[in-house]
């Protein structure tokens, strides 16, 4: 059975000039799980390149790689996992559950990994899986800032003022998108250096509970990590992150850790056990159904 995930780009893992892309990273992850089952041949393509080679499943990832009228021409099975949000021309999102009774004819099925989406559709939950021989320590690198974020800002402005002034009030790093992008070995090498991590996503992903890697990559790596509040990541990770809403309790909580060595090491410890017990065969079962 071959399973071709469709990625907007792919071979972005060490490329400085596009910077890592999220999506290839979890789909590599699931190709590598996936490739582990006696029968499956797993991998990652554009939709230009789905046309050359058709597989028995598509798994697409993004609502624009390919559009719905035709999707079914480029697999025998097609899967849309719902990962992430649409867009109208106003910047307004689209709701989940609208969004998923316009597309599911197209496909065989449709996935998410927001808990409320499923929820309300009542349809997978698929958490994104972090490749833990991918994203590890990195240990003995010099303490080079007090807090970094990576990241970019095509959140809206007051979300971004909200977690990111802050941090000017400490010796901080901020990478990713327009303020220059890492290929992998230096994102590992950037959080290993620095004694705060911060990580928040869109207000959406608080209101659908929608659940992104880019936070486990930090406890895969037993980093320190302040992130904004998914009730997911919560749950799960109550005592491995730090939880704000940003603003002047984000800036109180960089100014108590940075003063505790101990706890900071201690919440990455958690957070790191934490990850190690998560079971992502969920999807897997799910591709086994097909």
């Amino acid at each position: 059975m071959k399973v071709a995930f469709l990625l907007h780009y792919v071979n972005t893992m060490n490329d400085n000039k596009t910077g890592v892309w999220g999506d290839e990273i979890v789909a590599n992850a699931y190709c590598k799980l996936l490739n582990k089952e006696q029968g499956i041949e797993a991998y990652t393509c554009t939709y230009e390149q789905v046309l050359v080679n058709k597989p028995d499943l598509a798994v697409m990832t993004a609502f624009n790689v390919g559009e719905p009228p035709f999707v079914r021409k480029i697999a025998d099975k097609t899967m849309l996992w719902v990962q992430g949000f649409n867009y109208d021309e106003k910047g307004n999102v689209t709701q989940l559950d609208d969004m998923y009774n316009g597309l599911k004819p197209f496909y065989d099925m449709v996935v998410t990994s927001s808990k409320v989406m499923s929820e309300k559709c009542n349809i997978p939950f698929v958490l994104p899986v972090v490749d833990m021989d991918y994203h590890y320590p990195v240990y003995d690198v010099p303490q080079e800032y007090d807090v970094t974020f990576i990241g970019n800002i095509i959140k809206p402005l007051e979300t971004n003022i909200r977690y990111l002034r802050p941090i000017a009030d400490f010796k901080y790093g901020l990478f990713g998108g327009d303020f220059g992008k890492l290929n992998h070995e230096d994102w590992l090498k950037t959080t290993a250096s620095s004694k705060v991590c911060l990580h928040y996503h869109f207000e959406d992903n608080i209101k659908w509970d929608m659940v992104t890697a880019s936070a486990m990559f930090h406890a895969a790596c037993k980093n320190f990590l302040i992130c904004d509040k998914v009730p997911w990541l919560q749950d799960k990770f109550k005592d491995g992150f730090v939880f704000t809403e940003g603003g002047d309790e984000e800036r109180e909580l960089i100014k108590e850790y940075l003063g505790n060595a101990e706890e900071r090491r201690k919440y990455a410890e958690r957070a790191y056990e934490t990850m190690k017990s998560i079971d992502f065969s969920g999807f897997l079962n799910i591709v086994k159904g097909v």
